[in-house]
């Protein structure tokens, strides 16, 4: 879930706050930006709809949810404090 500074939350709370704030994101940014081993050849198919898991759409509306939530509420503030 993305924060506000646009740090992510999970990598935040693994990450040791005074001597490596952001290790937790550097790992997973290390660990997507590695090519296969040469062995290894990849088999993955494309992505369809139907293939994704229930969860990640449950999660996927949540986050929208809670960001239209706040954007509203922030637009009703705005307009309440234009004079």
């Amino acid at each position: 879930m993305p924060l506000l500074n646009g740090g992510l939350l999970m990598p935040r709370l693994l990450s040791n706050a005074t001597e490596a704030p952001l290790l937790g994101e550097a790992a997973m940014l290390y660990t997507l930006t590695q090519p296969p081993a040469p062995a290894f050849e990849s088999t993955a198919s494309p992505l369809r709809l139907n293939d994704v898991p229930g969860v990640v759409w449950l999660v996927m509306s949540m986050q929208i949810l809670l960001d239209c939530a706040i954007l509203s509420r922030s637009w009703r503030r705005a307009r309440q404090l234009r004079p």
